[in-house]
């Protein structure tokens, strides 16, 4: 029996199931699921498998748009379809869809707002300022501006260019076609919100809901490009059949639908992934660096990694 094979039958049997994610393996996911930064997480991890579904397919999806209306009528309906299985397919392997949860300690969201502050730049002394000082529309911006920046906690991220974006949002031309036509009826202001502090790691492990698309894949058939292009094509395909998790925003959820790689830990054996250069490192270590840091990017895709022995 092949690496995919024999990874197949441990991942179909609930009682070889667990041993194929180690620690890694499941914080990595939990990264490409969630935002572990803000959320800390901490182990040790344990997976929750509520459904697992061998050989899932996922059909080629259509859209189709149209609109109609009764005749001699002007109001009209507009509708959009997705539509599974129209033109050819392309072959798609997805080995398994994993439904559930995994268990760790992490830091929830949800900080309160504790304070709340406005600030108006008041410029509507610019004018008599300018006159003063016998200024013309160069002063009026200059003058502007500094009044905007004395409003702001971050003063330099008020720009130039800032301002005259903000103008092509309001439709005025120009510093002066603010001031004479939008005048009384256009006000630049800011808002300063502070929030609580973080929430600290919690000491009791909690389940951190998980679906996502396994595939699994031998060292002697693994492309990096062939199989990135394929994570997207199964998100793509999974996403409008329903399968994701409930959503809670206090989670930080970055992904709705992960797709997890499933390969022998040998892949990692190779020189050119980056993470395995050092002086005096052994080979398991080298190896160890270069998936971690494989693993890293991935879970910026919403790619899960996990590796396994290959088939003894």
């Amino acid at each position: 029996m092949n690496f995919v094979d024999y990874t197949l039958v441990r991942l179909a049997d609930p009682a070889t199931r667990t041993a194929l994610f180690d620690q890694d393996s499941l914080e990595q996911v939990l990264g490409a699921a969630y935002d572990a930064d803000a959320m800390g997480f901490t182990g040790p991890y344990q997976p929750i498998f509520d459904d697992v579904r061998m050989g899932v397919s996922a059909p080629p999806l259509g859209a189709l748009e149209g609109t109609w209306r009764p005749t001699g009528s002007s109001e009209h309906t507009e509708a959009q379809f997705h539509l599974a299985g129209l033109g050819a397919p392309a072959p798609l392997r997805i080995d398994a869809v994993w439904r559930g949860a995994i268990v760790a300690r992490f830091a929830p969201g949800g900080e309160p707002i504790t304070s709340v502050e406005t600030s108006w730049p008041g410029t509507g002394e610019i004018d008599a300022d300018i006159a003063a000082a016998n200024g013309g529309e160069q002063e009026r911006t200059a003058r502007f501006l500094t009044r905007v920046r004395a409003a702001l906690e971050q003063p330099d991220v008020f720009t130039g260019d800032t301002l005259r974006a903000w103008l092509d949002r309001i439709g005025a031309a120009s510093i002066n076609d603010l001031f004479e036509r939008f005048e009384g009826t256009v006000e630049l202001g800011s808002v300063k919100l502070t929030f609580g502090p973080p929430a600290p790691v919690g000491d009791t492990p909690k389940p951190l809901p998980i679906a996502a698309a396994l595939v699994v894949r031998d060292a002697a058939g693994f492309s990096l490009a062939d199989l990135l292009a394929d994570s997207k094509s199964i998100v793509d395909r999974l996403q409008p059949l329903g399968l994701e998790r409930p959503h809670d925003a206090t989670l930080r959820p970055r992904r709705d639908v992960l797709v997890v790689w499933v390969v022998p830990s040998s892949v990692f054996d190779d020189a050119d992934w980056p993470g395995g250069d050092g002086a005096g490192l052994t080979a398991d270590q080298r190896r160890t660096r270069r998936r971690a840091a494989a693993g890293a990017w991935l879970a910026r895709e919403g790619i899960g990694l996990i590796t396994t022995d290959p088939h003894p």
